[in-house]
């Protein structure tokens, strides 16, 4: 679990991080609260913030783009390559959500 602070309470919330997949296809995810369904956001002087404004979809949250891979296994080598600078990897997929949840490098 992480922590990230909410942007309309100014509050530290527990998140727990996961995929959304955002270009109809694999080569694009955004990443969100699982809780909540609500986007997060990285802040280079914050950390991780929530968007909980009622407006705020799964899928604004912070994108990662081109992401290809012949094999699942190729995908994952890349996907983790972008998450790697947040110090992030991918972990267990779940295959009822069609997402990954996301854990510590």
């Amino acid at each position: 679990m992480f922590t990230a602070i909410d942007t309309t309470t100014n509050e530290t919330k527990t998140i727990d991080i996961a995929t959304m997949y955002t270009d109809g296809d694999y080569s694009a995810f955004a990443l969100f609260d699982r809780t909540t369904r609500k986007p997060i956001n990285w802040d280079h002087n914050d950390g991780w913030e929530l968007d909980t404004d009622e407006e705020a979809k799964p899928e604004d949250g912070e994108h990662f783009t081109e992401i290809f891979g012949e094999t699942e296994e190729t995908w994952e080598n890349a996907a983790n390559a972008k998450l790697a600078d947040y110090g992030l990897r991918l972990g267990e997929y779940d295959e009822a959500a069609e997402s990954y949840h996301i854990v510590e490098a």
